[in-house]
């Protein structure tokens, strides 16, 4: 498998950072793109996310992805994500409906 092959991965995980509080500025990694989670929509795969405005701003649904906090709300996503088929079907939907506005050709379509 290849690092950019997700076709063996059944959840997207990616965290910057846990140390986000509601009342501590948020690191919002503004020279970073929603890379990650454009690859987990055209991979057809859930995705637990950090707390990033690249990820919020693609946002549309509470299935695009889940966003944890901490350590521990991560792997509470990943359980509920294997316990809740009818949530990691949803989410998977989503990213299939969503995987068509971030495919290369739909990008590149854009210009």
């Amino acid at each position: 498998m290849e690092t950019h092959d997700y076709s063996q991965v059944d959840v997207i995980v990616a965290v910057r950072r846990f140390d986000h509080r509601p009342n501590i500025p948020r690191y919002p990694y503004l020279n970073k793109p929603a890379t990650k989670l454009y690859n987990a929509w055209l991979a057809g795969v859930p995705a637990v996310l950090g707390v990033e405005s690249a990820y919020q701003a693609e946002r549309t649904s509470p299935q695009d992805y889940l966003e944890v906090t901490s350590f521990e709300e991560t792997l509470c996503a990943l359980k509920r994500l294997k316990g809740d088929r009818r949530l990691y079907q949803a989410m998977v939907n989503q990213g299939q409906r969503r995987a068509s506005t971030v495919h290369p050709c739909a990008t590149t379509a854009k210009q």
